[in-house]
Formats: C-alpha cells, sequence, structure tokens
C-alpha cells in the first residue's frame, strides 16, 4: 500500500499539493480501518473532510473530525490501536500521541519518512502529521446518514447530513476566535452548489449554547448574521489561509463579500 501512495504522489508536480494528497490517501486509509472494524456504529463523520469526501467539497483537510453517538464500547485507545496495526500491516511505520482524558480526545499519528521517501523532505525523521479528533460529548441535534464513498477504498461512512454540518461550519464562523480561510470557502462553495441549504437550527443553537455563546439564529435571521461576520473579517486573510488548500483555483476569485451577498440572499 506504502507503494501505492508513493506511485499516486509521483506524478504531482506542486509540493504542497504532493503533500496534501499524500495525507489524504492516509486518511482514507485510517477511515477504511475504522469501518472494517465497525466504529462508525460508534462514531459519526463530521467537519471539513467529511464535506469533502461526502460532498465533493474542492479542498483537502488536515484533521479527521467525529462526534460520538453510541458510547457503548467505544475506546479511543483501542481505535488508535487498531489504526496502527492496520498501517503496520501495509508496511507503513507510524506513532501516534493521544489525549483521552478531555471532552474531546485527540491523537496525532505521525508518519515518518514518507516525506523523504517522496523526495519531500533530506529528513528520514520528518513526520507527516493527521490529527483525529472526537467529540465526546456533542452539542445534540446532529441527524446522521449513512453514505458509501469509493475514494482509493470503498467505505461506508456514518456522518451527519447535510444541513447538520453545514451547521456545525456557520457555528465556527461565529465563534472561532480567529480567521479560518477554509471556513469561508466551505460557506461560499455549500452555497453556491445548494441554493436552498439551510443549516440544522437546533444543532447550531445548541452548539452555540454549549460552547458558551449568547448568540441564538433562526430561519429568519441566519443568512443576515452570517453576512455581519462576512463582512467584518479580513478577506485577504481568508485566501491566504485556503489557497495551499484548494484544487480549484479559480473559485478562489470569488472569495469576495460581494459576491458572497446573493449566494446569502442579503442586500446590504
Amino acid at each position: 500500500m506504502k507503494e501505492q501512495l508513493l506511485s499516486i504522489v509521483s506524478s504531482i508536480a506542486d509540493r504542497g499539493r504532493k503533500i496534501n494528497a499524500m495525507r489524504e490517501y492516509l486518511q482514507v486509509y485510517v477511515l477504511r480501518t475504522m469501518f472494517e472494524k465497525g466504529h462508525f456504529s460508534q462514531v459519526a463523520f463530521v467537519g471539513g473532510t467529511a464535506l469533502r469526501f461526502i460532498h465533493n467539497v474542492p479542498r483537502f483537510s488536515e484533521d479527521l473530525d467525529f462526534s460520538l453517538i453510541n458510547k457503548q464500547d467505544y475506546d479511543f485507545q483501542k481505535i488508535l490501536n487498531e489504526i496502527k496495526h492496520a498501517l503496520n500491516d501495509a508496511n507503513y511505520s507510524v506513532s501516534f500521541k493521544f489525549k483521552a482524558e478531555r471532552t474531546v480526545n485527540t491523537a496525532y499519528l505521525k508518519f515518518p519518512e514518507l516525506l523523504h521517501m517522496a523526495e519531500l523532505s533530506h529528513r528520514k525523521d520528518q513526520n507527516l502529521t493527521i490529527k483525529l479528533d472526537v467529540d465526546t460529548n456533542p452539542p445534540k441535534g446532529g441527524v446522521v446518514a449513512t453514505t458509501l464513498v469509493n475514494k482509493y477504498f470503498p467505505i461506508t461512512f456514518t456522518h451527519y447530513d447535510l444541513p447538520s454540518l453545514f451547521a456545525g461550519k456557520l457555528h465556527a464562523i461565529f465563534t472561532r476566535p480567529y480567521v479560518k480561510g477554509r471556513d469561508y470557502f466551505d460557506l461560499v462553495w455549500l452555497l453556491s452548489r445548494h441554493k436552498d441549504l439551510q443549516p440544522n437550527l437546533n444543532l447550531l443553537n445548541n452548539a452555540l449554547k454549549q460552547t458558551g455563546n449568547t448568540l441564538k439564529v433562526t430561519s429568519d435571521d441566519w443568512r443576515m448574521k452570517v453576512m455581519e461576520r462576512v463582512a467584518s473579517i479580513n478577506w485577504q486573510a481568508v485566501v491566504d489561509d485556503v489557497k495551499r488548500f484548494t484544487e480549484d483555483e479559480l473559485f478562489i476569485n470569488s472569495m469576495k463579500p460581494e459576491y458572497v451577498k446573493p449566494l446569502l440572499g442579503v442586500s446590504s
């Protein structure tokens, strides 16, 4: 399997895209292992990588995010050990560091040698890293769906449906203390492809409350509140953040506030 990964990235000239492609292949391998071991009965795939794999958002994502939906037999360290063993069996060297004592279980999977083997680093010990998060106390209201995706390997994902994933994206836009351009890229792309998309407001408001935010949104005002946030940020920072992850450079030209207004259906 390592040979397949190196073969895939050998045809990519750009260094950043090559690293993104390597990370994504490994993400898929991790997800495949979780599927084969039955862990999608316990967790739902969420976040930016879920949007990419399930809804084809044209940007790479660094992390794998999940929400716990079934606590029975959930064991974060067991999941990590199974992932490590599967990767070792496929001839990958991998180590992990994890924190399972917090509400969000976090692990960093570190792959040495791969960047060196792909001629992206002179150092054999430089790591390619994937972060894995499981929210063990997610806000209530997420709606779960199941989708078969064939990306290198066929995998059946349990995941949040699109309105719930969109709610998660809006929660990040409303509450993140810094500008993460990928949030706004996803916003623009989703609204341009799904004209009538509505967030799961139950999930969104529960998430806002759970994180201590006093904001409340309704079906009548969420667009305006998003537009207020859009108008308040530095859009050059948005472009600078997202351009190293996107597969669609032309789409970045649409990353301007004046283009977002019509998508949100607001006039001011």
